[in-house]
C-alpha cells in the first residue's frame, strides 16, 4: 500500500509538471514519439519505487522479523511488474490533468479503492460481486495476492500466473491510454 501511494502520486505529477512549467512544448518538438516520452517519464520513477520496495523488504525482514517463505527473486521480479502498473496509472492521470492539484485529486480517486477493495483490509470474498469485479481492475488487488502467496505460503509462479497476467495487462492498457492522452495534448 505504501508503494501504491508513492508510485501513483509521483507518476501523477510527471507530465502535468512539464505542462505547468511550459516545457511540454520543448518535449513536443523533439523527435521522440509520444510513447517514448511516456516511457521516459515512467522509468526514473520505476527505479525510485524499486529502491523503496527494497527498503520495505529489508525493514520487513530485519526489523519486524517477517520471514519470506517463497522466492525473493520472484517477488522482486513481480514487484517490478506491479510498480510498472502503478506508475502507468499515475502517468495516465498526469496525461489527463491540467494542473498538479488536479492530478493529485484524480490520483486520490484510485488510492482509496486500492486500499479498501484490494483485499488488504477486507477479504475479497466479503465484497459484493459487482464490486469484486471492479476490485480486479486495480493493480493492488493482484499484487497483494502475489505478495501474500510468495511471502506467507511460498507460492511459485505457477500458483500466481493469473494475477501476473492481470498485472501485465493493466499497464499495457494504461500506457496506451497515456500515450493517446499525450497525443491529444500535443494536438
Amino acid at each position: 500500500i505504501l508503494l501504491t501511494f508513492s508510485g501513483t502520486i509521483l507518476a501523477a505529477f510527471a507530465i502535468v509538471r512539464e505542462r505547468e512549467r511550459g516545457t511540454l512544448e520543448q518535449l513536443m518538438v523533439t523527435p521522440v514519439s509520444p510513447f517514448g516520452v511516456v516511457m521516459g517519464k515512467l522509468l526514473p520513477y520505476l527505479v525510485l519505487a524499486f529502491v523503496q520496495l527494497i527498503l520495505v523488504l529489508v525493514l520487513m525482514t530485519t526489523v519486524f522479523g517477517v520471514p519470506i517463505h517463497g522466492s525473493v527473486p520472484l517477488l522482486l521480479g513481480l514487484s517490478v511488474v506491479y510498480l510498472f502498473s502503478l506508475l502507468s496509472l499515475g502517468l495516465l492521470v498526469s496525461s489527463l490533468a491540467q494542473t498538479q492539484m488536479e492530478a493529485m485529486q484524480r490520483a486520490q480517486l484510485f488510492l482509496l479503492p486500492s486500499i479498501m477493495l484490494s483485499g488488504y483490509i477486507f477479504p475479497l470474498s466479503s465484497l459484493p460481486a459487482p464490486i469484486r469485479v471492479l476490485s480486479h481492475l486495480l493493480p493492488a488487488t493482484h499484487f497483494i495476492a502475489i505478495s501474500r502467496g510468495i511471502i506467507i505460503r511460498g507460492a511459485s509462479f505457477g500458483d500466481l500466473w493469473q494475477n501476473v497476467l492481470a498485472l501485465v495487462a493493466i499497464p499495457i492498457v494504461l500506457v496506451a491510454g497515456s500515450t493517446r492522452a499525450f497525443r491529444k495534448t500535443i494536438s
